[in-house]
């Protein structure tokens, strides 16, 4: 998902394009939860290298266990990471039935992709479970300024 498609029509991916003309990360969640090919849809910024695939498969091991639940299919519409204080809301699986809460926040111009969690079935992953996966929680570097880049290019492979 991107504003600006023409700068990958050379790649071999599919490519969606924001929907909302606003520059924010809820804008390509919706835009990718609008054209994903299932209900379901794991989020992941282009700047996070890291993301350990332990931590994928636990939080689809989550959105399984609550497909098997009583009361399925759509008993959890997002699973996301939450430690200090804070969600990781770009490393996160997201059902369709986020979209028409998504589109009334974009409408008010609200960008903070978690004000929207109120409304929906919500999810959250302890630290303690997140770093049964991934123990430095590395997942959650970003690489966005040249500071992360000589950090990153600093590490030393999975720890």
């Amino acid at each position: 998902v991107t504003r600006a498609p023409g700068l990958y029509q050379e790649s071999s991916v599919k490519v969606i394009e924001d929907i909302f003309e606003a520059r924010s990360s809820l804008t390509g969640v919706h835009a990718g939860l609008t054209h994903a090919g299932s209900n379901y849809a794991f989020v992941i910024p282009c700047d996070a290298p890291f993301i350990r695939p332990a931590l994928i498969r636990l939080m689809l091991s989550e959105l399984d266990a609550s497909l098997a639940s009583p009361g399925s299919p759509a008993s959890i519409d997002v699973i996301v990471p939450f430690h200090d204080g804070r969600y990781e809301p770009l490393c996160a699986i997201y059902s369709k039935n986020c979209i028409d809460p998504i589109e009334d926040q974009l409408k008010r111009k609200n960008y903070k992709i978690y004000h929207f969690f109120d409304q929906i079935r919500l999810k959250t992953l302890s630290a303690e479970r997140i770093k049964s996966a991934d123990p430095d929680m590395r997942s959650f570097f970003n690489v966005n300024t040249p500071e992360a880049y000589q950090r990153c290019r600093e590490f030393r492979g999975p720890s």
